[in-house]
């Protein structure tokens, strides 16, 4: 489905929230994390044109997945150029999902990542492997 708006859902209920502009973009995602503190969940932004990308918060490490609006494969996910050196498992639509080890970054790069995603519409700049 194609929306309108950005949007972005974490959490038990997935619930899409309307992104205004940059600013909400990064209150939303304080109060994600502070969610996220007790148990790693997965962030997912959606563009008006139904691509996505999600973060996963509440841990050092993190992972970035991106789909395009097909959602049909291909997949992308993060290649880390260093290691946490143990998989990542987060809460992301409802089920818990495990990422390798080799899908890590740090966290503040994967929001970095995120950023860029709501300013240009496109996938971000970071080194990409296909899932």
């Amino acid at each position: 489905m194609v929306a309108d708006e950005w949007t972005l859902a974490w959490g038990d209920d997935h619930q899409p929230v309307p992104v205004t502009d940059s600013a909400h973009l990064a209150r939303l995602l304080v109060e994600a994390a502070r969610e996220a503190t007790e148990s790693g969940t997965m962030v997912e932004l959606v563009s008006p044109t139904g691509e996505s990308c999600a973060v996963g918060l509440g841990r050092a490490w993190s992972v970035v997945t991106f789909m395009t609006a097909a959602t049909v494969p291909p997949w992308f996910i993060s290649r880390g150029r260093e290691s946490s050196g143990t998989s990542l498992v987060f809460f992301y639509d409802g089920h818990w999902t495990e990422f390798g080890h080799e899908a890590a970054i740090p966290t503040p790069d994967a929001l970095a990542a995120l950023g860029e995603f709501y300013e240009t519409g496109d996938q971000p700049n970071i080194v990409w492997d296909e899932a």
